[in-house]
């Protein structure tokens, strides 16, 4: 595979902590990391996180959660078949939910990012970290 196309594949980790939460707000990684305290937002709009040993030992079985991939799986299902599916009004809720979290959690208002990400660039990365998580 080539470079441009791994960039491609390329999850922000920001998108990735923010499709988990939306999906699974009562997991143990969240009881022990707090997004408000842990996330430090720059102007780029890059944000770096304050990860310890532990936090990444408890990010990993949520990661691999099978009821959290079988739900990404679910929820991605609408875009896979070629007609209407019950399960797009799931999709349309989960991405309202992840772009209010973002937005919530992931920026901070009284910043001023040089470059903050359009709705559709929240929905694309949203959906991509679906696929990411569902295994696809």
């Amino acid at each position: 595979m080539s470079s441009s196309h791994l960039n491609d594949l390329e999850v922000n980790l920001s998108f990735l902590l923010c499709s988990v939460f939306t999906l699974l707000p009562e997991a143990t990684f969240f009881r022990q990391f707090v997004l408000k305290k842990q996330v430090a937002h720059v102007r780029s709009g890059r944000d770096y996180f304050i990860l310890h040993d532990s936090d990444i030992l408890s990010l990993y079985p949520e990661l691999n959660n099978v009821s959290l991939r079988r739900f990404a799986f679910i929820l991605l299902d609408p875009l896979l078949r070629n007609g209407p599916c019950e399960n797009f009004t799931l999709l349309v809720q989960f991405l309202k939910k992840f772009k209010y979290n973002y937005k919530r959690y992931f920026l901070i208002k009284n910043k001023n990012y040089s470059n903050p990400p359009t709705s559709r660039e929240i929905n694309t990365s949203a959906i991509k970290t679906l696929y990411l998580l569902s295994g696809i």
